[in-house]
């Protein structure tokens, strides 16, 4: 055998010892690097942070402005000139300035954009701020005007009890004497009537209306959204039972989000 060839095979050997020896040395220590950090790319991160932050409650807003609601389930206490029911329960549609749901929610948005544009100084482009003004006058304007809200419905009073009257004859005084039984007969759907009604703001409905059938009767209520507070509970129960059972999940699902 040539020697030349076991000293080559011996160096080939010792140069593959030392790059394994250095690839296990790396994994099991790793390799970090710092990067320089100055006022300019500080400056950069923030600025790009707050363009995304920004970004996110703009599209929030944008959908939420469009959420309104026009239809929605009543509950409430009415007066029947002729009926012993005093609950009554209808669905009602917003003729004019429908329901924004998410109002407050909107509000603190806006302002959470407002002060994180301030404290860095500004940074928002022309078009966020002007949509931004846009919106602000939207809820200034919806603020004024939920107070001139109108709506129709068409609604049902709801009997638990059923009341019955009988009449007997007394021959000592020779007259009729009446008595009143109640039983407990639930009911909704026999009497049915539409209303026109005015909006006190986003909190009740003030309703005068007339039944269909004959003999119509003029009845009055005040009745409270229960549909849109429903859905809001019902959302956000669903979105915490999520966060529980996928904790491990970022980003947890969240109704603001949607």
């Amino acid at each position: 055998m040539n020697p030349s060839f076991f000293r080559r095979r011996r160096k080939c050997s010792l140069f593959l010892f030392s790059i394994f020896g250095l690839f296990f040395n790396l994994n099991g220590q790793g390799i970090a690097y710092q990067l320089p950090v100055d006022s300019t790319s500080v400056g950069k991160i923030l600025s790009y942070n707050l363009c995304q932050s920004v970004q996110t409650d703009l599209e929030f807003i944008n959908r939420k402005m469009n959420d309104r609601v026009f239809m929605e389930v009543h509950l409430g206490g009415a007066y029947y000139k002729n009926l012993h029911e005093s609950a009554i329960l209808g669905i009602k549609y917003n003729i004019i300035n429908p329901k924004l749901p998410f109002y407050n929610t909107i509000k603190s948005r806006v302002f959470k954009i407002r002060r994180m544009s301030k404290i860095l100084n500004g940074g928002l482009d022309s078009i966020s701020i002007n949509r931004l003004n846009e919106i602000e006058s939207d809820l200034a304007q919806y603020d004024k005007d939920k107070w001139k809200r109108f709506s129709i419905s068409i609604s049902a009073p709801i009997s638990l009890m059923r009341y019955d009257t009988s009449y007997n004859w007394n021959p000592v005084d020779s007259a009729y004497h009446n008595r009143t039984s109640s039983y407990f007969s639930p009911s909704i759907l026999h009497i049915f009537g539409i209303s026109l009604g005015y909006n006190i703001g986003d909190i009740a409905t003030v309703n005068i209306g007339t039944t269909f059938d004959s003999p119509r009767q003029i009845y009055g209520c005040v009745t409270f959204d229960i549909s849109t507070p429903t859905y809001l509970v019902v959302n956000s129960f669903l979105n915490q039972l999520k966060s529980l059972i996928y904790p491990n999940i970022s980003g947890s699902p969240n109704i603001e989000n949607y």
